[in-house]
This record gives C-alpha cells, sequence and structure tokens, in this order.
C-alpha cells in the first residue's frame, strides 16, 4: 500500500510537470511560423511523463542496487552512464510506441516511427537519470550521517551513564568499608551502638538500592539519607557531633545527584575533628542563585592547612564527586576552600537545566 502511494505521487508530479511543459510551450512557441496544436502537444508531454514516472521508481532501484561509493566511485560512474544510455533509449522507444500506438493503426506501424522521440528525448531523459541518481544519494548519504550523529550521542551517552554508574559503584565499598571500620571500633568499646549503627547501615544500603540506576533524587530525599548516614556517625562521636540543616522549601524538590553530599559530609568529618576531641558542627545548606541550585557543607573543623591539602583534594570522596559533576554538567563546579572564621567549606553550585538534559 505505502508503495502505490508513492508511485502515485511521483505520477502526479511527473503530470504537473507535462502540464507546466505544455503551457510553456503553448505560451512561447512561435506559432507563426511553426503550426502549434496544443491537445497534440498535451497528449506528446503527458504521455513523455507518464514515460518518466514509470522509469522514476527503476532508477531509484539502480540506485540503491549500484550506489556510488568513495571506494568505487569510478566504476560506479561508468556504470552508471551505461544504465542512464539504456534507460533512456528504452523510455524513449515506449513513448515512441505509445504515440505511434495513439495515432497510427497497428498495421500502419513501422519502426522508423519511434526515432523521432529518440531523437528529441533521449538527452531529456539522462538529465531525469542523473538528477534522480543525485537526489536520491543525496538524501540517503543525508540519512546516514544523521543516523551516524545519532548512533554517536547514543554511544556517548551511553558512556557517559556508565561512567557514572562506574564512578558511583566505586563510592558504595569506599563508604561501606568506612562505616564497618566504624563499626569494628565501637564493638568492645559499645556493643549496643555498634548494633545501631549495623541496623542504620542496612536502612542506607536499602535506600542505595532502592535508588540504583538513578542519576538524580530530589534534594528532600538526599537529605534524608544524609541523616541517616549521619545518624551513623552520631554513634560514634556521641554528643561531639551537631548538624545543622538550612534547606529552604523551595529547593526540596530540585533533583540532585545521588549521594553527592555524603561524601563532603564524610569529608568533613574526617578531616575537619575526627582525631579531634573538640565538638563538631556540620551544616549543610542549599539556596537557588539564577538558574542553579548551590550546595555548601560546611564544618567548625581544623580547615585545609598546606599540609593537608593535597589529601584532602585527592580522597576517593572529593575525586570522585568532581568526576560526577564533569560527567553530568560542564557548568557544575566544587569548590573546597577554608571557612571565613575556621573550618573548611565544600561549595557544589549546579545548574538546575543539567538535571533535564
Amino acid at each position: 500500500m505505502r508503495q502505490i502511494k508513492i508511485f502515485l505521487i511521483i505520477l502526479s508530479g511527473w503530470l504537473v510537470f507535462g502540464l507546466f511543459l505544455t503551457v510553456e510551450m503553448y505560451l512561447f512557441h512561435p506559432s507563426w511560423i511553426v503550426p502549434y496544436d496544443l491537445s497534440e502537444e498535451l497528449i506528446y508531454e503527458l504521455t513523455l511523463s507518464l514515460v518518466c514516472a514509470v522509469s522514476t521508481p527503476l532508477i531509484f532501484w539502480m540506485s540503491r542496487r549500484f550506489p556510488i561509493e568513495r571506494d568505487r566511485w569510478m566504476p560506479r560512474v561508468g556504470l552508471h552512464l551505461g544504465l542512464s544510455i539504456g534507460v533512456s533509449i528504452a523510455a524513449c522507444a515506449l513513448h515512441g510506441v505509445v504515440m505511434m500506438g495513439l495515432k497510427t493503426p497497428i498495421k500502419e506501424w513501422v519502426l522508423n516511427r519511434i526515432f523521432p522521440s529518440l531523437y528529441y528525448n533521449i538527452d531529456k531523459i539522462m538529465i531525469v537519470y542523473w538528477v534522480i541518481l543525485f537526489v536520491d544519494h543525496a538524501f540517503r548519504y543525508s540519512r546516514e550521517l544523521k543516523e551516524k550523529e545519532h548512533r554517536e550521542l547514543q554511544l556517548e551517552s551511553r558512556l557517559a551513564q556508565a561512567q557514572l554508574q562506574a564512578l558511583r559503584m566505586q563510592l558504595h565499598p569506599h563508604f561501606l568499608f568506612n562505616t564497618l571500620n566504624a563499626i569494628t571500633s565501637l564493638i568492645h568499646k559499645n556493643p549496643d551502638g555498634a548494633e545501631h549503627m549495623i541496623v542504620r547501615l542496612g536502612d542506607l544500603l536499602r535506600t542505595t538500592l532502592d535508588n540504583e540506576g538513578k542519576q538524580f533524587v530530589p534534594l528532600r530525599e538526599e537529605a534524608q539519607f544524609l541523616r541517616d548516614y549521619l545518624e551513623i556517625e552520631r554513634v560514634r562521636f556521641q554528643d561531639r557531633l551537631t548538624i545543622k540543616f538550612d534547606l529552604p522549601e523551595d529547593t526540596l524538590e530540585l533533583p540532585v545527584p545521588f549521594l553527592i553530599l555524603q561524601p563532603l559530609v564524610e569529608n568533613a568529618i574526617r578531616h575537619g575533628f575526627a582525631s579531634s576531641v573538640s565538638h563538631g558542627c556540620i551544616e549543610v545548606i542549599a539556596c537557588r542563585e539564577n538558574d542553579s541550585l548551590k550546595l555548601i557543607v560546611r564544618d567548625n573543623g581544623a580547615g585545609i592547612s598546606p599540609q593537608s591539602a593535597n589529601a584532602v583534594h585527592s580522597g576517593v570522596g572529593i575525586a570522585n564527586t568532581r568526576a560526577r559533576l564533569r560527567q553530568l554538567s560542564a557548568s557544575a563546579e566544587l569548590h573546597l576552600e577554608n571557612g571565613n572564621q575556621r573550618g573548611a567549606q565544600a561549595t557544589i553550585v549546579f545548574p538546575i537545566s543539567a538535571t533535564t538534559e
């Protein structure tokens, strides 16, 4: 059914072209020199258009069957030159036979009456052949180029997703091993606390599995995961750890990369005051700035000294977070710096639009 529709479109196009040629001949033919018969010219042009319409699918087939390709363009051009001559001769012969059949009884058919059509139309049919050949190749190459670009985009997207997934999978054992080490250190000192940590760890792992494959979650869910993680840390530090959240209502439903805050908080605890007996305070802040979401993790610990700078910046959590942000958006940023008074501050600036790309 589709092929019939395509042929009807081709036929309609050629008939319109035949009408155009007839009108052109009528308007510009010097009838004062050579008598002009409008009906005869109409039959002639429409018959030629019908022959071209019948030849068009054949030319398309030969174009697809013998494409002109870079590695063998010369023999293919030669082949199509021969085919164009053959098709043109056959089309002109068909046109001559049809015209002779319309004007002459079968008994009076003579072969040489076909020659006028061959003489006047062979160049036209050859031009038609090469125009169709060029158009078909142009459309095919354009389609192949778009398909290639589409495949490349898909491959790039899959590669980026694979890299992001690998980065996430790198976080899981890092987070798990650190938590298990903390549990191990409490088993003999505080069995109840160690048990509580194991229960909370199970909840965290369940949440991680529930979000498997997701790159983004609402800030509300990310904050809840962070609170569950900090419940484990509270067991270790007891009254020496205070957590403050400043998450405005208009930021809670904004998508953020899953597990983007936990490495920053873990880094603040580890390098800020894990080895200190002083009281630690961590603030988690979110705010909107134009079309970006700013996430801040601030602590009151020892800050980043020249001696600890390399360890802070090259740790698994920070390096992983930078790599994830780089994969998710070229304009995402992570800054680590000392606070205004004391402690360190990690700031993520993430374009909101990147979560919908």
